[in-house]
């Protein structure tokens, strides 16, 4: 064991030393704003429609699309009772958060879905170093080792937490977010988002399915808020791909909604300070008896998480949903924005928020909560608080917040 332990060590030395180094070469290479590219069309594509701010959305095959691609997903039999309420075209009127530029240029045909392409910023990497890092990414994971990137920078919180009883089970959640676009300290690395958060956190492996808003640079090429999708089946050791980038094991029914797509440069894409707030209402539920996790978005199904994704020994059910803000920053101390940038404690209208939290058990009723069996997480400088609009509990987040001594020192 103590071989096995000694060869593991000088593995993560060496190619550790080798990307410290290639990290260094890029950062050489890149000037003060980063050039942006695009990943490769997926496969399956049968058009291509473009889109505001640099989107491409392509309709693919839905029977090629990435989540079939997931080794626990090869012999899953899709579920497409729901594609024939998917509405067809979206009006502006009666669909107003739905409606993304590219809808201004074609459509998917029928039996597609489509993907907003992915982008990356800074130089695109030699394709055999690009095989380099797919090497590398794979070893870690055969070795239970994190991934590399992932855990380079910090994660800051302020989020609160619903953990159901010991024989509760919770079968689905929602939310309604105020949508905002914050300022980031370092746009070519760092990120803002406000998400819900379904988990499952028996055992070794926490799992998750993650929905909401980011501003994204780096990886979406433009700083306007997008939907994002995101999971994990084993505490964030593999399978890290937002929306439809690569394998993620959510399968998209909806041929009409592109997860991470523009809005139209008429419609408003973030809230105003002490003005307009736009909302964006999400949904996850587990559909009964299918061992499906299904995704609404302003009550519109878009798709799937399938039961058989998250692995053998998942009994079907999660125990825990967090609502908040995230920052992740490779600074420990940033002045990066999460919600807004302003202080919870100013309230409507001037502060981020999430209402209409719920949650969904066993017998499929949507339940509400109540603030004594909320708790509260916070990483300085960002906070979180409780407000209600009449009955209705809300949670409010931002930050950076100084602290009363901080300013006066």
């Amino acid at each position: 064991m103590n071989q096995i332990n000694d060869m593991v060590a000088a593995f993560q030395n060496n190619i550790d030393s080798f990307f410290s180094f290639l990290k260094s070469r890029v950062s050489e290479a890149s000037s003060s704003k980063l050039p942006y590219w695009y990943l490769d069309p997926p496969k399956g594509t049968i058009k291509t429609i473009m889109g505001d701010h640099g989107d491409i959305i392509d309709c693919v095959d839905f029977y090629k699309q990435p989540a079939f691609d997931h080794p626990r997903l090869k012999s899953h039999k899709p579920d497409l009772e729901h594609t024939k309420h998917s509405i067809d075209d979206y009006d502006s009127n009666t669909h107003p958060n739905l409606v993304q530029s590219w809808h201004m240029n074609g459509c998917c045909p029928r039996g597609t879905i489509p993907i907003r392409r992915g982008m990356r910023a800074g130089p695109r990497l030699h394709p055999f170093v690009e095989k380099l890092v797919s090497i590398r990414t794979k070893l870690e994971q055969m070795l239970g080792l994190p991934i590399t990137g992932f855990h380079d920078g910090f994660h800051l919180y302020a989020i609160t937490d619903f953990t159901a009883l010991e024989d509760e089970e919770i079968q689905g959640a929602k939310a309604t977010f105020s949508i905002w676009k914050p300022k980031l300290e370092d746009p070519q690395r760092d990120f803002s988002l406000s998400q819900m958060w379904l988990m499952n956190t028996e055992g070794s492996n926490l799992k998750t399915i993650e929905v909401g808003w980011r501003v994204h640079p780096m990886a979406i090429g433009h700083d306007t808020p997008r939907l994002f999708i995101y999971s994990t089946t084993d505490t964030y050791r593999s399978d890290l791909y937002y929306n439809l980038e690569g394998p993620t094991g959510f399968v998209q029914t909806n041929k009409n909604y592109a997860i991470g797509a523009s809005r139209p440069p008429s419609f408003p894409s973030s809230s105003v300070y002490n003005g307009l707030q736009l909302e964006l209402s999400v949904e996850v539920v587990k559909d009964p008896g299918k061992g499906r996790w299904r995704l609404l978005v302003e009550n519109e199904e878009i798709g799937y998480w399938a039961d058989e994704y998250f692995g053998p020994t998942f009994k079907g059910s999660m125990n825990t949903v967090n609502w908040g803000g995230e920052i992740y920053t490779v600074s420990k101390i940033t002045s990066s924005e999460m919600g807004n940038g302003h202080s919870p404690d100013e309230g409507y209208n001037k502060a981020a928020y999430i209402r209409n939290l719920k949650y969904i058990d066993s017998s499929g009723t949507t339940r509400s909560i109540k603030r004594k069996d909320l708790k509260t997480t916070e990483n300085a400088p960002y906070r979180g608080s409780y407000k209600y609009f009449g009955s209705e509990l809300s949670f409010f987040f931002g930050g950076p917040v100084l602290d009363t001594a901080d300013i006066q020192q």
